[in-house]
């Protein structure tokens, strides 16, 4: 016999048996712990934008239900104000229309803005339906979230046009 020739075999299904036992839980555990990362990667929510927090409705401590809103954030460089306009005008209106935006809190300055969004749902009110419409708020310094606004859209626009009130054109003779 020679060194490391092999003399005889035991019986190891038992330990063959224990060595599988052991690859299954190991392979389970590994899941376990992946499972684990993967819902300790879902405790951390993050904004989708940069921006000012303006609503928060959960404490800590509390559950966050799937589908519920727990924090509303908005971008101050896009802004948005939303008008009722009458169901007599509405068709008159469409994306892409120019707008003029005036705060109350903010006197003496104007904002350009633009149609965004008409809705396709009116609401009544005391028998007069509206929709309402979206108008973006161009370069809206200073313009916080909830201010009153007033909405001035442009139906129709001419270029190159001298503008005269009407009471100021006169006539002459049978041209009146």
């Amino acid at each position: 016999v020679n060194k490391g020739d092999s003399l005889f075999r035991l019986n190891d299904d038992d330990v063959r048996a224990s060595i599988d036992s052991e690859n299954v839980a190991l392979q389970q555990a590994q899941n376990d712990l992946a499972n684990k990362k993967a819902a300790l990667d879902r405790t951390t929510i993050t904004s989708p934008i940069d921006g000012i927090i303006v609503t928060q409705t959960l404490k800590v401590g509390d559950s966050i239900t799937s589908g519920k809103a727990v924090e509303t954030v908005v971008d101050p460089n896009q802004m948005q104000t939303i008008v009722p306009v009458d169901e007599l005008d509405i068709q008159k209106i469409t994306v892409g229309m120019k707008a003029t935006v005036s705060l109350d809190a903010i006197t003496g300055k104007t904002f350009e803005g633009e149609v965004v969004k008409l809705s396709n749902v009116g609401k009544n009110t005391n028998n007069v339906t509206t929709y309402d419409v979206t108008v973006n708020i161009k370069n809206p310094e200073n313009v916080k979230v909830g201010m009153t606004s007033n909405v001035k859209i442009q139906m129709q626009g001419k270029d190159n046009v001298v503008m005269v009130a009407a009471t100021a054109v006169q006539g002459r003779g049978n041209n009146r």
